[in-house]
């Protein structure tokens, strides 16, 4: 997702930014988390290429607000269909 982009598009009635970690890409993470926090609206990030993966030497899940992971078979984690999402703080 492009930062400049999300910026231009947030307006009163956006309540969420869904980023998502494409091939366990994170790169604007921090930029995004700080974008929400500043627009007073939550991050949903899918994190189903990055389960398990470490930011800033932490685990995504320590400094997430929300994260969804979906387990299709070509995830890190599989089954035949399904997914879960975590509230993280």
């Amino acid at each position: 997702m492009d930062l400049e982009a999300a910026c231009r598009k947030i307006d009163k009635h956006i309540k969420a930014i869904l980023y998502a970690h494409y091939a366990g890409g994170f790169d604007d993470r921090d930029r995004m988390l700080d974008l929400a926090q500043d627009e007073g609206i939550r991050l949903i990030e899918n994190a189903a290429h990055s389960f398990g993966s470490l930011c800033n030497e932490k685990f995504i899940e320590e400094h997430s607000d929300v994260l969804c992971f979906s387990f299709d078979g070509v995830k890190n984690i599989t089954c035949r269909d399904g997914g879960c999402i975590v509230r993280c703080n």
